[in-house]
This record gives C-alpha cells, sequence and structure tokens, in this order.
C-alpha cells in the first residue's frame, strides 16, 4: 500500500496498491498519483523536479489510448488548488500533453486570463502541442504584451510557423491591426520574422517601408531578412537611406554575407574561446572583458572574443582581445522577467560574431539569462563545445524563501510570475546538461548543495569540472588609491559624494562611509541596508550609508520595487534620508573611487576608515566583496553562499545571516571597528592579492578551455579542501 495519504484538492480518498496504480485497466488513476507525488514533495525544488515524472505519466497515458477526459479530471482539479500553486503549475503541464479540444481551450483561457505565473507556463507547456488556432491569437497579444510570456508565446510560434505558418501568420497579423503600442508593434513584427515564406515577407516589406509606421518596427521588419537568405533583399529597400534604417540594411547584407559564406575553422593557432555576457549592470559586465584580456596573454590561447551588450563597461579593458557588442533595446534583453527578452536578436548578433572571424573552439557561459540562452543555442547550431559556470542562483533563491517563510506553495505562482523562478532554474539545468565541462565557484559542502539544489549529481559525470574562484584586476583599485591621494583630481564621482554630503545637516559631515555596490535588486538586499541604519541609532550617529547602483530615473520594474522600499523606510523612519545616500548606476572605475574614498577619506566631509556591506540574501561568490577587501576595507557579507569561504569573520569582516535586519546593523558596527585597525586593511589586500586575482583565474580557465578543446570528458569527483577553495 502506499504509505501516505492521496489527496485532490484537500478531499481525502482511498489509497490504491501500487499494482492498482499501474493496471491497465486503471491506467487513469496513474496521472492522479502522479500529481499526488508533487503535492508530497518535501520542498518547492522537490515538487519542481516531480514534473518530469508526471510529464512521462501522462505521455504514457495517452501511449495507452486513455481518454481525455479520464486524464483531465485530476489535472483541471490540481489546477484549480489555490493552496497549492506549485502542483497547480505542474498540472498546465500534464494539461499539455493531453489531446483534445477540452485542454485546447483550458490553455487558451490560461493565456488570456494573464494572471501570474499560470500564463507563463501555459504558454511554455503549448510548445509540447502541434500547431492550433484555438490559442493563437491570445498568444499574439501575449506577445505584444512582452516579458517571459511573450518570448515563451513567440518561441511557440516559431516552433508552429514550420508546419503551418498561415495560421501563425494571420493571429500575428490580426493583432498587430489592432495594438497601436511601438514596442508590441515591434515584438509582433520580430515573431513576423520567424515565419517562413513569401507572406510573411510581404508583410515584413509593407511594414519596413510604411512611413506611418514607427522606426522600431519598421527596423525590427528590415532586420528580420538576416536570416531569409533563400530570398531577394527587397527592391525598395535600397530607398531606405535614414540612420536607423540605412545602418540595418547594411547590417542585413553583411549577416547574410556570412551566413551563406559559413563558419571557418582555423587549427593549431591556439584555443579559441569566445565568452558571451549581455547584462547591462553588475560585477560580471565589468569582469568578463577584463578576465579577455587576461586569457590574451595565457599560453596556447589564441585571440579571445568577448561578446557584450554595453561596450561602457568593456572600454577599460585594454583591447588586446576581439571585443564585439550585441545592440539591444535600452531596458530589454538583461532579463526574462523585463519588457522583452530580446533572444531573438541577442542569437543573431552572437551568431554574426561568431562568424566573423574564425570560429570559436570553445564558449563560456554564465548566467541563467537572454543572453545564455541565446548563446547556448547558437553554440549548439554550430556543434562548438559550452563551458558553464553552474551557480544555482535560481534554485537557491527558491530554497532560501520557502525556509525563510517568504515563499510557500500557495504564493509560488504569484512569484514565478515575478522573478521566472522556475524557467530560470530549468536553464541553469539545461545549459549544465548541454555543457562539455562545468565551473564552479568555492562554496563548502559543494557536491552535495549541486545535488540538493539542481538534482545534478557532480559524482556521476560527465561533464568535468572545476572550481574557479574569480578574481579581480588590481590595477583598478591601485589606481583608484592614487586618484584619492591626488589632491589636484577630483572626479566627476568625488565631486558628486562631496556634494551630496555636503547638502546633509553639519553633523552628518565627516563621518566615515558604509558602501554597499550592485543593482538596486530585491534579493541584492539594498532596502534592508537602508532598514539597517533606520533601526539602529548607534550605527547611524557613527557612518552615512552610501550606495551605488540601479537607475533611479529610468528604473526597471525591479528596480522601482527596490527603490519603492527604500522610499517606504524614508517615509517611516524622520531623518532617515540624511543617512542614506543613492549615487545610482555608475562605471565600475567610480566604484573603486568610491571604495578608496571610504577607505581613505576624502577632503573634509569622508573621515578614512569606512567599510563594505553587502545584503544580499546569499552570494555565489562576490565579486564586489573581493574588490572591497582588495581597497582595504573590512565587510559585512552574508553567511550563506561564496563569502564564508574567503572572509574571515571577526578579521577581515563579519559574516551574517542577512535577512535579520538587527544581525545586519550589530555586523556593519562590527567591520567599522575593525577598520579602526591599522592592520585590516593589509590583511584584507593580501588575501586577495593571494588568491582573487585575474591573472590567477585566467590562468585556471585557461587549462579549463584546453581540455575542453583536446580531451574527453570524464567524470572528475569534486573534493572541497583548502587548496581547491583558494
Amino acid at each position: 500500500m502506499i504509505e501516505a495519504p492521496l489527496f485532490i484538492g484537500g478531499a481525502r480518498r482511498p489509497e490504491p496498491s501500487i499494482e492498482l496504480l499501474w493496471s491497465p485497466a486503471n491506467p487513469s488513476l496513474q496521472v492522479a498519483s502522479a500529481l499526488d507525488r508533487v503535492r508530497r514533495a518535501p520542498a518547492i525544488l522537490d515538487a519542481m523536479r516531480s514534473l518530469r515524472h508526471l510529464a512521462n505519466v501522462v505521455d504514457g497515458a495517452v501511449s495507452d489510448g486513455v481518454s481525455s477526459q479520464a486524464m483531465l479530471e485530476p489535472i483541471l482539479e490540481a489546477l484549480r488548488d489555490e493552496t497549492d500553486t506549485v502542483t497547480a503549475l505542474t498540472a498546465v503541464h500534464a494539461l499539455a500533453r493531453v489531446p483534445g479540444p477540452r485542454a485546447e481551450l483550458t490553455l487558451a483561457d490560461l493565456v488570456s486570463a494573464g494572471e501570474p505565473g499560470f500564463e507563463e507556463h501555459a504558454l511554455w507547456a503549448l510548445a509540447d502541442r502541434p500547431a492550433s488556432s484555438v490559442p493563437a491569437v491570445p498568444m499574439a497579444r501575449a506577445v505584444g504584451r512582452g516579458g517571459l510570456a511573450g518570448m515563451h508565446a513567440q518561441h511557440v510560434f516559431a516552433s508552429w510557423a514550420t508546419t503551418n505558418p498561415h495560421l501563425v501568420l494571420t493571429a500575428l497579423e490580426s493583432v498587430l491591426n489592432e495594438v497601436e503600442s511601438p514596442a508590441a508593434r515591434r515584438y509582433l513584427v520580430e515573431t513576423i520574422g520567424l515565419v517562413p515564406g513569401r507572406l510573411a515577407s510581404r508583410l515584413l516589406e509593407r511594414v519596413a517601408i510604411d512611413l506611418t509606421e514607427g522606426i522600431g518596427a519598421r527596423r525590427t521588419a528590415v532586420l528580420a531578412f538576416s536570416e531569409r537568405t533563400d530570398e531577394r533583399l527587397p527592391h525598395d529597400f535600397k530607398y531606405l537611406n535614414t540612420d536607423d534604417l540605412g545602418a540595418a540594411v547594411h547590417s542585413v547584407r553583411a549577416h547574410r554575407q556570412l551566413l551563406r559564406r559559413g563558419p571557418r575553422r582555423i587549427h593549431g593557432a591556439g584555443v579559441r574561446i569566445a565568452q558571451v555576457h549581455l547584462g547591462e549592470t553588475g560585477g560580471l559586465a565589468t569582469l568578463v572583458p577584463q578576465l579577455g584580456d587576461a586569457l590574451a596573454g595565457q599560453q596556447r590561447v589564441a585571440e579571445p572574443l568577448t561578446i557584450v551588450r554595453d561596450g561602457r563597461e568593456a572600454s577599460a579593458a585594454s583591447g588586446v582581445h576581439r571585443l564585439d557588442t550585441v545592440a539591444l533595446e535600452p531596458g530589454e534583453g538583461s532579463t526574462f522577467i523585463g519588457r522583452w527578452p530580446s533572444t531573438v536578436v541577442a542569437a543573431r548578433g552572437i551568431r554574426a560574431a561568431f562568424l566573423a572571424g574564425p570560429l570559436p573552439d570553445v564558449v563560456h557561459l554564465r548566467m541563467a539569462d537572454p543572453g545564455t540562452y541565446a548563446a547556448a543555442e547558437v553554440a549548439q547550431s554550430l556543434r562548438i563545445p559550452i563551458v558553464f559556470t553552474l551557480a544555482p542562483d535560481p534554485h537557491g533563491a527558491i530554497a532560501a524563501a520557502e525556509e525563510t517563510g517568504t515563499l510557500d506553495r500557495g504564493t509560488f505562482a504569484t512569484e514565478d510570475g515575478r522573478a521566472a523562478l522556475w524557467f530560470r532554474a530549468s536553464l541553469v539545468e539545461r545549459v549544465a546538461s548541454a555543457a562539455h565541462e562545468l565551473v564552479l565557484f568555492p562554496h563548502a559542502g559543494l557536491p552535495e548543495r549541486i545535488e540538493d539544489l539542481t538534482g545534478i549529481d557532480l559524482a556521476a559525470g560527465p561533464p568535468r569540472h572545476t572550481i574557479v574562484a574569480e578574481g579581480i584586476d588590481l590595477g583598478v583599485t591601485d589606481r583608484a588609491a592614487g586618484t584619492i591621494s591626488d589632491t589636484a583630481e577630483t572626479p566627476q564621482v568625488l565631486a558628486d559624494l562631496h556634494s551630496a554630503i555636503g547638502r546633509l545637516p553639519s553633523e552628518r559631515h565627516g563621518l566615515p562611509l558604509v558602501v554597499s555596490a550592485g543593482r538596486m535588486l530585491q534579493l541584492k538586499g539594498m532596502a534592508r541596508l537602508v532598514e539597517a541604519f533606520a533601526l539602529d541609532e548607534t550605527l547611524a550617529a557613527r557612518a552615512n550609508l552610501v550606495i551605488v547602483g540601479g537607475e533611479l530615473t529610468n528604473p526597471s520594474a525591479e528596480e522601482a520595487g527596490e527603490l519603492a522600499r527604500i522610499k517606504h523606510h524614508f517615509e517611516q523612519h524622520r531623518g532617515l534620508e540624511d543617512r542614506v545616500l543613492l549615487l545610482g548606476r555608475r562605471p565600475h572605475s567610480d566604484v573603486a573611487l568610491v571604495m578608496a574614498a571610504a577607505r581613505a577619506g576624502w577632503q573634509s566631509l569622508i573621515h578614512p576608515g569606512g567599510s563594505y556591506a553587502c545584503a544580499s540574501t546569499k552570494e555565489e561568490f562576490g565579486l564586489a566583496i573581493i574588490e572591497a577587501l582588495a581597497a582595504g576595507l573590512p565587510v559585512t557579507a552574508p553567511r550563506a553562499g561564496g563569502p564564508a569561504t574567503y572572509v574571515e569573520s571577526g578579521r577581515t569582516g563579519i559574516l551574517v545571516d542577512t535577512t535579520d535586519t538587527s544581525a545586519l546593523a550589530t555586523a556593519i558596527g562590527a567591520t567599522l571597528d575593525l577598520a579602526t585597525d591599522p592592520d585590516t586593511a593589509e590583511g584584507t589586500r593580501a588575501i586577495v592579492e593571494d588568491r582573487y586575482t585575474l591573472e590567477r583565474m585566467a590562468k585556471t580557465l585557461a587549462a579549463v578551455y584546453r581540455v575542453t578543446v583536446g580531451a574527453s570528458t570524464l567524470s572528475a569527483p569534486v573534493a572541497i579542501t583548502t587548496e581547491a577553495a583558494a
């Protein structure tokens, strides 16, 4: 007998025997049993992993000829359970595997309703069904709305267009005729560009030459011809000579030429490495170009290729390696939860960069984001081996939130709709599975943690895995320190900081700084830092808090949410705004200058002896923390994650549960105490010089790339030792 009682929608039913569940006479009970397995899973991540079993059971029932009605009864009951939205979302995917009009209509209703989480999963699941007119128009409207739901709808249409292009084109054109938003029209036109055939080409041509159409949609229509190499470019394109459209036509011609020429491979000149990171901000936006330079100096490495979305941060690199950019719309392309993930444009740009020179021998990917999604697709199509930095951020976020009680089965769907947790976790697992080699951050209990969170057994291999600590360019830190000591030079960021402190009450002048740098996202905990300065009067009297990061004037939805939480603290605590300075997004060199000012002081308004605070729920590694240590600042860092492998609590910083605001405030105060010890700065710097330089990172990665290209992938067990963690 089954050990635990089985429930559907809270109602107890008899426990069938194992034999009964698997009896050919009662195959529909297998579906109910598989859903109960999801319900009984001890944690949300376990329930998510049960989806594979549920899908296999439904597929088996379909193959056995079980009636759709019999399968739908337990699936629809699970779908209606508001107390367990994790099981409800797995039911959405099961529903998509059941043939028949009722399942199809239910999926279309989920798309039309637009309920967070359920809309995204319904569209994601529709990729498993053949083309149908029933959900087509709701799907086209989802494309126009953008976000992850729009991306899923676009990918379903791309799949359906191979078998029924007329159906897809009809739905997209009908919605294009009813929407006016420039962004929505651009998204729809981009999706039309994925439909093969002359009908789609004529529609694209009409949009491209229409003077009443928005420039974004017109440019997108032109660029859609990049991959339509079996068709001649429209004659009228030669008259598109405005700056935007003329450049688009030129880009199309160049891309088509690259596709026709095909990939070029060069052997024997050293390993050719490509790195892709299309994030707008964050430590990786700076690290990846700098790492490209460091890799160029390694033995048996040919000209590295670094592909980024924005050359501003990359301009700090010396340029000894090949640097290429992928042009994405502002505010789009960095995440799955922004306005539009831009995977089509990203893949087009990445493919062009790969084909423009000798084809890379290996591509290194990081992050569960649209750039990785697109680059993995291109790499696999060109048969380029993938090295993947496996950092289970989405899994860790789910587990941590469930453990603290801020996420449960009832609220999961809403949070998943906001943060794309499930899809990002799935992407990590899929790219890790496709990778030839895995790179892992130092972390205590690493093999067990990876398996607990992702289900990936590192000991089972392949692929091979190597622990590689990230590193920083100490030259940036040293140049910032030199600038601080040069009284003749006043960089703009220091002038801005000086002016902001000058506007504070006089008693706030001459205090040390507590600095935090990073994206203005909830998981980074900037609002918790502000709250710590609100609740701890002793801390507030000792230092000013300076937060560097985030778009303050035109924030994304996520940034706006964190800024709203900070504003709420300002409204609840009188005088708090006199303790907190928001500098907004700044170049990496500016962040280094602020850290240097916190260490050494600046003129009369900033006293020496500041510290650095990271209030993230956890950090897989924590590059900004390493940079602060290099600058001589003691750090407050999360106990969960990578910082525990390099922060010596009580000597170079304080490790703390950053979800506890009171403990966070106490820890920050303790780092200010550490800063008064003249030996602290020497100790923090020594740690970085010994273990976390860019050169050391590049040397280790170069060896990984050579192995990827030159050796078969074999399982290699990971043993965390002091040496490995270093």
